[in-house]
């Protein structure tokens, strides 16, 4: 017997396809449906209230959503969009010195502000604002000698090394003192007296006071002798200071200060400089 090929006959065990069953026809006009049915029908009956909830709040939650998007654009543009830009750099900010002085790029001027560093050889001699050159020049075997001069003051400096020095720095410090006498008058000199240095180096201090000839006034001349033990060479450092300077304490700050960085740029440090 052939069998059917193509689509399967129905089963005679399968009951024939009939109408829709009852809680899933539409009802007719007039007619009320059995409200059992509709309770215990099928379970996506039920949940069709639930469908129709979710529809409807659909376009609730994008409404909501559009005016949040909106508000924070608002915001933004309120907190960032409406501040004023920061108006371009001025001139007077820029890093090129102006041609008019002012009051930020004039710093005050105190007299140990340094104006320039002069190197003496095997030394150097530092030169603060106020101060100016004298007299440069080349001595004993070419070694160079510099005069300063303290401009509001007429205090004045000159600093040497020597590549020798013969006699006993107390000897070299009297004899420094008995030259420079010939041109004071009413002399009052003191005896010399050691510097306290640190290491195998020697120092000798020594001073005069006197009216100088030339100009009448009374001042107070001090010699510094310093010699290193490395080589023998001697740093001589002279300061003569007005006696009637009415106020002092300035200008012997700086010439404290330009012997203490003359003799540690000469290798010889002065135990008093170390003293804060």
């Amino acid at each position: 017997m052939s069998q059917a090929v193509g689509r399967r006959a129905a089963s005679p065990d399968e009951p024939p396809e009939g109408p829709l069953p009852a809680s899933l026809a539409r009802p007719r006009r007039g007619r009320v449906d059995d409200p059992v049915a509709v309770v215990s029908g099928p379970r996506h009956v039920l949940e069709e209230p639930h469908s129709t909830l979710r529809g409807r709040r659909a376009p609730l939650l994008l409404g909501g959503l559009a005016v949040l998007i909106v508000a924070a654009i608002v915001i933004a543009f309120v907190v960032f969009g409406g501040r004023p830009e920061p108006a371009p750099p001025s001139g007077t900010g820029s890093p090129l010195p102006s041609a008019s002085p002012s009051t930020s790029a004039s710093p005050t001027v105190t007299p140990l502000a340094t104006s320039e560093v002069l190197q003496l050889n095997d030394a150097t001699l530092t030169v603060y604002d106020g101060w100016s050159v004298q007299d440069d020049e080349l001595v004993q075997d070419g070694r160079r000698l510099v005069r300063l001069r303290e401009d509001a003051t007429d205090a004045r400096v000159q600093a040497v090394t020597l590549t020798s020095v013969a006699a006993s720095l107390e000897e070299t410090c009297t004899a420094l003192v008995a030259d420079l006498t010939g041109s004071y008058t009413d002399v009052e000199d003191s005896a010399p007296a050691t510097i306290e240095v640190a290491a195998d180096a020697e120092g000798v201090v020594c001073s005069f006071s006197g009216e100088r000839s030339s100009d009448k006034v009374s001042n107070t001349v001090t010699f510094s002798v310093l010699r290193r033990a490395a080589d023998d060479h001697a740093l001589v450092f002279r300061a003569t200071v007005p006696t009637a300077l009415p106020d002092a304490a300035s200008t012997e700050e700086a010439l404290e200060q330009m012997l203490c960085s003359a003799a540690s740029s000469f290798d010889v440090e002065i135990t008093r400089c170390a003293t804060p």
